[in-house]
């Protein structure tokens, strides 16, 4: 069902038809959580606006489109994490009142994306209560996890690798590095690793990392359809481009700059929606597609 899922989230992009969108004004919001099974200690939401990136060419890497994603992070205990990167304020609030924050506008289409997002949707139903799955605007799930991992020739299971993995094989000039500084308003981000964990497992940075990987996702569709090759000679070759890439990028010592990210607008609810539905257990790796008609 890959094919299916992608195209659903390109038409909701404007990729496939800009006259004919599946979800034309609707919301991409990614989740993430931290946390033990029966505790929740970081919450990390960034919402994406499709209305904000009319006539706005997504860029390489889809950054000029990522510049308009709107993350938010949630600290509900003390202690050291992970540091949030890609906000200049990190909320914390006792995990009693949180629910006001996860308040959908009535009058909006909401896409909802997480990386085996039916964990982090079970564990704000279990420790809140919150059950996303019955929000009425919420028309579709998208899990990035289960689309790299649906394909015939697997792209990287975990976040971090995959979200690498896109932006070196990305044709440019930017390096993880890079779109971390881009995207960073704070001064710490000089001494980040961006080649080790220490800049994901934080609830905020997942919740952006998810979604640009998502809008990567859709900017190149041919990854989710690769023909079933006997060898690896697949993987080979997109790892050598992005080796390649990597070496020019030495050789000419270029770094990226953009410009500052840009606030979002809202707009009235369209009629018509289409809705992907999550895989119900961790077992499952099916993603089906569920057309809602408009009520009448």
């Amino acid at each position: 069902m890959n094919n299916k899922c992608i195209a659903f989230v390109r038409s909701s992009l404007g990729l496939k038809s800009k006259t004919d969108r599946a979800s034309k004004d609707a919301i991409f919001i990614a989740i993430d959580t931290e946390g033990t099974k029966d505790n929740l200690t970081e919450l990390g939401i960034s919402t994406f606006d499709t209305r904000d990136i009319e006539n706005i060419d997504p860029g390489s890497s889809a950054l000029e489109w990522s510049k308009q994603i709107k993350p938010r992070q949630f600290r509900f205990q003390a202690g050291q994490r992970q540091p949030f990167l890609f906000g200049a304020v990190e909320h914390r609030v006792p995990l009693t009142a949180i629910q006001p924050y996860l308040k959908l506008r009535s009058d909006r289409l909401y896409i909802l994306v997480g990386h085996a997002v039916s964990h982090d949707i079970d564990k704000l139903a279990h420790v809140l209560g919150h059950q996303l799955r019955n929000e009425p605007n919420v028309v579709a799930i998208v899990d990035t996890y289960t689309l790299a991992q649906q394909c015939r020739m697997k792209l990287p299971g975990r976040l971090s690798e995959l979200w690498r993995f896109l932006v070196n094989s990305s044709p440019g000039d930017v390096t993880p590095g890079d779109v971390i500084k881009l995207f960073s308003p704070r001064q710490l981000t000089a001494d980040v690793d961006y080649k080790s964990n220490h800049a994901f497992h934080n609830a905020g940075n997942d919740a952006f990392y998810n979604m640009h990987t998502l809008l990567m996702l859709a900017l190149r569709p041919e990854l989710l359809r690769e023909p079933q090759y006997v060898s690896s000679l697949a993987g080979v070759f997109l790892t050598a481009r992005s080796a390649a890439w990597q070496l020019v990028r030495r050789l000419t010592k270029y770094t990226s700059r953009g410009d500052p990210m840009v606030p979002g607008s809202f707009v009235r609810r369209p009629e018509g929606v289409s809705s992907i539905q999550p895989p119900q257990s961790a077992k499952s790796r099916e993603l089906t597609l569920r057309i809602k008609k408009p009520k009448t």
